[in-house]
């Protein structure tokens, strides 16, 4: 089956349920959303579909969803933030794999 290439979201909203999407270089360039970015996210959310944003930022979602936010993003846009900031936070707090239980819990 060949890979479809779609110009933009819009083909692929009856498609799917749900959709995750990266926020830099996605949504945004760091400084300033993307043309077009917040309505997409507001046309997805009024198709009733769930919306997570996912980013490998070493911040904190609490801290991406601010930035986010000053860039026009509210939250009600989106369902989830996934960052890899919580992931890695998560791992060295509860992982009980022995590579993490040896960093202790103040880490850099």
């Amino acid at each position: 089956m060949p890979v479809e290439f779609p110009g933009g979201i819009g083909p692929l909203i009856d498609r799917y349920d749900g959709f995750v999407l990266d926020q830099w270089g996605v949504l945004h360039d760091g400084t300033l959303a993307y043309s077009g970015a917040r309505e997409c996210l507001a046309r997805l959310r009024e198709a009733g579909k769930k919306v997570a944003i996912v980013s490998n930022s070493g911040r904190r979602g609490a801290e991406n969803e601010g930035l986010l936010a000053r860039m026009g993003f509210p939250r009600s846009l989106y369902d989830c933030l996934l960052s890899a900031g919580d992931d890695a936070r998560d791992a060295i707090l509860n992982d009980p794999d022995p590579f993490y239980r040896t960093l202790g819990t103040h880490c850099f």
